[in-house]
């Protein structure tokens, strides 16, 4: 089975050029033993746990981006709602080994040396939009049922 030396991708025979990369496939990948053996011994910690699926991708692509192995673990049935829904509302936990748990930390500034600020408490406003949905639910709800019956009753009167 022809392989892809960059991607690593497996083709079924007749294959000859990579789809992605645009590389001439090989017969045989050459991966040197002990090369993905590095954190086997090592533990993963948890280093984050994320809201969205939005922020666990900003998160691991910092990660990524310093050579650093991720594990996504997604809350829940959150890997089902991905695939139902389209997106994970659940959140996720993001993993690294624990030789690397101080960097990863550092790159995503877990360690803040400033005291948190604590926010003033603000009104609960009203967005334009709220109120918007509100009146067209009063509309759908209320005032057209309204209507409808006093044409309904009108009919009604002039006709008999």
């Amino acid at each position: 089975m022809p392989w892809c030396p960059n991607c690593k991708t497996e083709y079924r025979e007749g294959f000859d050029i990579c789809s992605d990369c645009a590389v001439e496939l090989v017969d045989n990948l050459n991966i040197e033993e002990g090369q993905f053996d590095i954190y086997e011994d090592d533990k993963w910690c948890l280093l984050l746990q994320t809201q969205n699926e939005r922020e666990a991708d900003i998160v691991e692509s910092f990660i990524k981006s310093s050579e650093i192995p991720v594990l996504r673990k997604e809350k829940g049935a959150g890997g089902y709602l991905r695939i139902y829904m389209g997106m994970n509302a659940l959140g996720s936990e993001i993993y690294v080994p624990e030789s690397r748990l101080v960097e990863a930390s550092e790159i995503i500034n877990l360690k803040t040396d400033e005291p948190e600020q604590k926010a003033e408490p603000k009104k609960s406003e009203v967005h334009p939009y709220v109120q918007k949905r509100k009146k067209r639910v009063w509309i759908l709800f209320v005032i057209i049922p309204i209507i409808i019956s006093l044409v309904a009753w009108l009919l009604e009167y002039t006709m008999g």
